[in-house]
């Protein structure tokens, strides 16, 4: 966590004088490394003039006891890093997403980013939870990788082969979500690419075609953990919902490990979840939250 990021809310009124207004504004320190706006479309605005080589961004869905809640909620918001947005989703259980702009790594693992939205959110008896229609997406862009084109591979590897359903992703992952099986469901010539690793449990011996191909399966639906869709950014769409600061900025932080992991590790055969928390900062967020009564 670093001291140099502020989330502020204060209240303001409406230009009749007559609606109250939250305003969430994100400040920096390092002014120069953030967006500091949002268009209509939710597009990031004033392009920082010295921006991080990759950012995070974060789409949270939450849900409202009633639509009109959630209506007047949305409509008295202002933000400079995020918009709020109905998707079909969770528009039927009362709910919206919340998406930031793209924000540098230090922001979005800050847990100060989080609590003036989430504590405002909860005063508002808004939730959000581990369940089908309540999710918290991560979105890496994908200069996090370089020119490495292998790396898509890898990171598939990773995440379904050796860190899906252990212990630890509990934390991280919605227990209903699709897991490595899930993904026979693509084409069947695609899926060879699953049965070839699925088939070498060793994994010792792991070509880096099939990795290509698992990353071009995981590329094939945009419904599944991983979605490799699109072009300048990689989704991992099954964190869990919440409301919790500690756990929001927990997720991106382990998130991000996945990518810098691949990223140095190449050899695939050496993979194991040991050796990835191990290459986690020893001021990491992760190791706290197990104890956690805010998580």
């Amino acid at each position: 966590m670093t001291d140099a990021v502020t989330c502020i809310c204060f209240n303001s009124r409406d230009r009749s004088g007559k609606r109250s207004i939250m305003n969430f504004i994100l400040k920096s320190v390092e002014r120069k490394s953030i967006y500091t706006g949002l268009g209509d479309k939710g597009e990031p605005l004033n392009m920082p003039v010295s921006p991080p080589p990759y950012t995070i961004g974060v789409g949270l869905d939450v849900l409202f006891h009633s639509k009109s809640d959630r209506d007047a909620w949305c409509s008295n918001c202002r933000s400079n890093w995020f918009i709020t947005k109905l998707n079909s989703r969770v528009e039927g259980y009362c709910g919206c997403e919340f998406a930031t702009t793209p924000l540098s790594p230090e922001v979005a693992k800050d847990i100060n980013t989080w609590r003036p939205l989430t504590g405002a959110l909860r005063k508002a008896r808004a939730f959000s939870y581990d369940a089908s229609i309540s999710s918290l997406c991560v979105r890496v862009s994908r200069s996090i990788f370089g020119d490495d084109a292998d790396a898509l591979g890898r990171l598939a590897y990773l995440y379904y082969f050796v860190l899906s359903k252990t212990e630890r992703s509990r934390y991280f992952q919605r227990m209903d979500g699709p897991d490595a099986r899930d993904i026979n469901r693509a084409d069947a010539q695609k899926a060879n690419a699953a049965t070839v690793l699925r088939s070498s449990l060793q994994f010792k011996d792991i070509r880096t075609d099939v990795c290509r191909e698992l990353a071009e399966l995981a590329s094939k639906r945009g419904d599944y953990n991983l979605n490799f869709n699109h072009e300048d950014i990689i989704e991992f769409r099954q964190g869990k919902g919440t409301l919790s600061p500690l756990r929001i900025a927990s997720i991106c932080e382990y998130v991000e490990g996945m990518c810098l992991y691949v990223k140095k590790n190449k050899d695939i055969s050496k993979y194991n979840e040991s050796d990835f928390m191990d290459s986690l900062s020893p001021e990491s967020l992760i190791s706290s939250i197990y104890n956690s009564s805010e998580y």
